[in-house]
């Protein structure tokens, strides 16, 4: 009994013989029954009846068992959906925006998809490691506000890893010097004001993108001086204080926060952690949450695969402890390289979506 499905199974039949358990708790008794000596539970072998090699999920839609990881029962990779239908028309995003656009994010471990209406959560932190695949979870982000006909600027903290992305249809901008980044964010911010001014709450959809906030905060200020960089994110700040009612929301990625990125932390609506957080993430990105719950789940993800995350967002099913763990989707895009499983789904939503997105706004 020390494969992943066994262990997988065991913690599934756990919590349904124990509905107080959550599913966390489950794991971490199923691996300390398979991995206790021999003289404690070794005179008394387990066995039970293996799970069916697919289960019926709630989005309608089979997922596979076969490659769980270690942290959960969750796919290894999962291709995100294609949607409904792309906006070919910026009337037509803006009612599909008004009819309540709904971000899909992944799946949790029942395989449910966890979609968020960008609406009530407006402004969305995610943080991640290096290489835990926070790129991917941004690009499938990407994918689908162009595919709903939503202004897409992107402030490229790196300078490198969106560059596949300029002239794409609906992205207006993507910046890639820490000059260029503080005139993206002050246009948004200009736009916001001049949509308030005139009431224009019927202006197309806008979404900006500030991903790795902390090598921007470095690089304004090492270049432009610290009152630059204060004022970038007094930009990004009146962004997110006052474009929801606009139909202006932001996106912040960062490693690990920085100075400045703190002081807006409580302007995020949802909040994600993508790959195994440390405890120092735990406190700075959940700190109204029950601590001890979000390590013992933090340390169940250790051997998790990229993509795998912590989210927090308000009208979210969190049936543990106030978070849920969920494995985010991995969208076709030339900024990073899928896996090779999901090849043909990549394949079909470039054909199907991706290439027939028009560009509805000029470039900035």
């Amino acid at each position: 009994m020390g494969n992943n499905n066994d262990l997988d199974r065991l913690a599934r039949a756990l919590k349904k013989l124990r509905p107080d358990f959550t599913l966390s708790n489950a794991r971490t008794f199923a691996e300390q029954v398979a991995h206790a000596p021999g003289g404690v539970f070794g005179k008394i072998p387990l066995a039970y009846v293996p799970a069916p090699t697919t289960e019926p999920v709630r989005s309608g839609h089979t997922r596979s068992t076969t490659g769980s990881s270690a942290s959960g029962l969750f796919p290894r990779a999962i291709a995100l959906p294609l949607p409904d239908r792309v906006a070919m028309s910026v009337p037509e995003a803006v009612s599909m925006y008004d009819d309540g656009l709904m971000l899909n994010l992944g799946v949790d471990s029942d395989g449910a998809q966890v979609s968020i209406d960008i609406r009530r959560a407006a402004h969305w932190l995610v943080v991640s490691r290096v290489d835990a695949g926070g790129t991917s979870v941004v690009c499938s982000l990407i994918e689908q506000v162009r595919a709903a006909g939503m202004m897409t600027l992107i402030v490229d903290g790196k300078c490198t890893d969106f560059t596949g992305l300029i002239g794409a249809p609906n992205v207006v901008v993507v910046s890639q010097h820490p000059e260029e980044h503080q005139r993206v964010v002050g246009w948004a911010a200009a736009e916001l004001r001049s949509r308030r001014a005139e009431g224009r709450g019927d202006r197309p959809p806008l979404m900006v993108f500030v991903t790795e906030a902390g090598a921007i905060e470095h690089d304004v200020e090492a270049r432009q001086g610290s009152a630059a960089a204060a004022a970038f994110f007094d930009d990004l700040a009146y962004l997110m204080r006052y474009g929801r009612a606009m139909k202006v929301h932001v996106v912040v990625t960062d490693g690990d926060l920085s100075m400045r990125a703190r002081l807006v932390l409580p302007l995020f609506t949802l909040r994600l952690a993508v790959g195994t957080p440390e405890r120092k993430t735990i406190l700075d990105v959940f700190p109204s949450k029950d601590r001890e719950a979000l390590e013992r789940r933090a340390e169940s993800m250790k051997h998790g695969r990229p993509g795998r995350a912590l989210m927090t967002a308000p009208g979210l099913d969190s049936r543990d402890e106030g978070f849920t763990e969920i494995q985010c989707y991995c969208a076709p895009t030339p900024c990073v390289a899928g896996p090779p499983s999901l090849s043909s789904e990549h394949e079909r939503y470039r054909r199907d979506v991706a290439q027939v997105i028009p560009a509805l706004y000029p470039p900035l």
